[in-house]
């Protein structure tokens, strides 16, 4: 503990945080309330330890006195200003607005869109789920697009590698569950997406089986739109979309044989109807 308060500029930041590091490993907050020391103190100096190595990685001059001491919202501003070019420097700015509860929608909408431009698919999906929880920046107009896109872009990285992108094809599956905006969520691009990653790895059966469960994820998604709330908000066009989607779903699940996800769910019977819509009435058999 000592080592990591000491005023001496030949100790590293980084030293610093690892000595921290390990209090917080070997004493918890009533170990350290025996101590005379107070947990969320010292969580707080960690924060700062924190920020200051990540200036000194992106070569900005900031002391921890001028961090401490400093408007937060006036240096977010600033670092918009002054380095909008940099993803990291963009992804520390949101991180700041983040831990100090800084609410400028219009910094907060041209931070997430110059991210959007980066593709830095990863951090914005972290970031989205943050921004749910906060009741004025989910008045940001942009975040229905943002979503959209921020999850489209995951699951092409999904498809580039799936094998190593398996955990996070599941957190992006959790994701579109919990979409705050389920009614504007883009659920026909993202069928066609499914449709061309299962055919791009039509052998691998972990990837066949992921597809299937989001496949019929997507069409809990359909039913939701289509319900009387979402048909009384004025939204035109969804039943025909939902049609076209459904289509392209159940095309694939019965090109793989994939009946048992959808009988044991809500979708069997429309499953059925399409079976024998198309002719493959000898596989409804297979269905039921």
């Amino acid at each position: 503990m000592q080592f990591a308060y000491q005023q001496n500029n030949k100790i590293s930041t980084v030293h610093r945080i690892r000595a921290l590091s390990v209090v917080f490993q070997l004493a918890g907050p009533k170990e350290l309330k025996e101590m005379n020391m107070e947990y969320n103190d010292i969580k707080d100096y960690m924060t700062m330890l924190l920020y200051l190595a990540d200036f000194e990685e992106l070569r900005i001059s900031q002391t921890l006195k001028e961090f401490t001491s400093c408007d937060k919202e006036a240096l977010a501003r600033s670092l918009w200003l002054n380095h909008n070019s940099e993803s990291k420097v963009v992804q520390l700015l949101c991180n700041i607005c983040l831990d100090y509860g800084i609410c400028d929608l219009i910094l907060w909408e041209n931070a997430l869109e110059r991210l959007l431009y980066f593709k830095a698919y990863r951090y914005l999906l972290g970031v989205l789920e943050q921004i749910g929880s906060s009741p004025k920046l989910s008045q940001m107009k942009a975040l229905p697009r943002l979503w959209n896109d921020v999850l489209y872009g995951m699951l092409l990285i999904f498809m580039e590698n799936p094998n190593e992108s398996s955990n996070l094809f599941e957190r992006v599956l959790t994701l579109i569950q919990k979409c705050p905006f389920l009614p504007e969520l883009q659920v026909d691009r993202f069928a066609l997406l499914f449709e061309n990653i299962t055919k791009k790895y039509s052998a691998n059966e972990d990837v066949k089986t992921q597809t299937t469960k989001i496949n019929v994820q997507i069409l809990d998604i359909l039913n939701a739109k289509t319900d009387d709330r979402f048909e009384q908000s004025g939204i035109l066009g969804v039943l025909l979309t939902t049609e076209i989607v459904e289509k392209i779903i159940f095309d694939n699940l019965d090109l793989r044989s994939a009946y048992e996800i959808l009988t044991t769910g809500s979708h069997g019977k429309k499953f059925c109807e399409y079976l024998i819509d198309e002719d493959k009435a000898e596989n409804v058999i297979g269905a039921l």
